[in-house]
């Protein structure tokens, strides 16, 4: 029986490992756990999926001075409990008790506060989870902290370890340079599992090859529901205002959100469309009647059914929201600002801006230009995957493990 460790975090990480999981258990022989981490475990509930947390590690005997140590940082610095205060208490204080014997309470202390929770390394932690757990194999996503830190532990006990990029593999090198710098110490530089999967060929540009055994590109499994319902969609249209064009603005949690909203209000006001704001998981709703009052007369704000908004639209503007990708993977044209984390422009999947004042010619061409819709739709069709990313990184997961790879 070969056995696999699985860890995540919330969002679009847990999003990848459920598709996986799902995978991984029709495999002959193997037998897979889930580590949760913080808010994914919402997530695996209401999927029925198993999973374990810190919380199954904790020994009361050896680390009740973790404990207290996560339980006083926490109260000190109001950290939020909404998870569970033993879990999150557990979850501070194993990170912590690490970085204080390696560098002194003083440089940790400082450092959370410049540099917030992305200090979090508990490689020793995460070894004793392998030393007890003893998997062939450990699978994490992209993400810091604790999955970083299972990698590295991974790969200092000879354990076969892959990850699985969300996005383009671009790097956010000033936040690694930054701890790096702060610590004097090259472990917080980026870090890949041994075998890669990324969501495209495109990605493969930016990653750093010398840190990476192989690399396969498999699409990303997050985005496998998205396109079942685009097969199921090409027979059966969702139902939309034939007589007025409709904008989603899929939105984030910015700073300037309000100005660049304000903007799309106008260009929707001037050219009679309607508009839905589908806002961001981590928003409110209040926040948006707040600041934006009496401008929502013919706006729609929406907290959920993030598919069907996106379905009864003409297009879309983000700035540079994931769910942009699966709004191209339903075949609809996106105008996103330039940035270098999904490269709209570069890929030809969709339009960029780079000044809010370009929105309305864009949301025209977009709209009305016959050589531009025809390109994008020819750039979309090319990006869809052809095969469920799951189904990809499975087949890549049984030869890893009988050592083909």
């Amino acid at each position: 029986m070969k056995k696999i460790l699985m860890l995540c975090y919330g969002g679009g990480h847990v999003q990848i490992i459920k598709e996986l999981y799902k995978k991984v258990l029709d495999m002959k022989g193997v037998e897979v756990i889930i580590l949760s981490l913080t808010t994914s475990s919402k997530i695996l509930k209401e999927e029925k999926i198993p999973f374990k947390t810190i919380l199954n590690y904790y020994d009361e005997d050896t680390d009740k001075e973790i404990y207290k140590l996560g339980e006083k940082f926490c109260i000190k610095n109001n950290i939020d409990t909404s998870i569970g205060k033993d879990e999150t208490y557990l979850y501070h204080g194993y990170a912590l008790y690490e970085l204080i014997e390696k560098y002194s309470e003083k440089v940790v202390e400082e450092g959370f506060q410049k540099l917030g929770r992305k200090i979090f390394l508990p490689i020793l932690f995460m070894e004793k989870i392998l030393k007890k757990e003893k998997p062939d194999m450990v699978i994490t996503t992209n993400s810091p902290r604790y999955e970083r830190a299972a990698l590295i532990a991974a790969k200092r006990m000879g354990i076969k370890n892959l990850s699985v990029e969300d996005l383009f593999g671009v790097k956010d090198e000033a936040v690694s340079s930054e701890m790096a710098n702060y610590f004097k110490d090259e472990i917080y530089e980026d870090i890949y599992g041994n075998y890669l999967c990324v969501i495209s060929e495109e990605s493969k540009k930016n990653l750093e090859k010398n840190k990476v055994k192989k690399v396969f590109a498999t699409g990303n499994p997050s985005f496998d529901k998205t396109l079942r319902l685009f097969l199921e969609q090409k027979h059966n249209q969702m139902e939309k205002d034939m007589q007025r064009k409709t904008i989603c603005f899929l939105s984030q949690n910015y700073p300037y959100k309000f100005m660049l909203l304000n903007k799309i209000i106008e260009i929707s006001k001037k050219k009679k469309y309607k508009l839905i704001i589908k806002i961001h998981p981590n928003e409110k709703k209040e926040d948006y009647f707040n600041n934006l009052g009496n401008e929502l007369t013919e706006v729609s704000i929406e907290d959920s059914n993030l598919y069907e908004n996106i379905l009864k639209s003409d297009i879309v503007i983000t700035v540079d929201s994931t769910s942009s990708l699966e709004a191209i993977i339903l075949d609809k044209p996106v105008i996103g600002r330039k940035n270098k984390f999904v490269p709209f422009k570069q890929m030809g999947i969709g339009l960029e801006y780079e000044n809010i004042d370009e929105l309305e010619e864009l949301v025209d061409k977009a709209l009305y230009d016959k050589k531009i819709i025809e390109e994008l739709k020819i750039a979309r069709d090319m990006f869809r995957p052809k095969k469920f990313a799951a189904d990809n990184i499975k087949d890549i997961i049984q030869r890893i493990l009988e050592n083909e790879l």
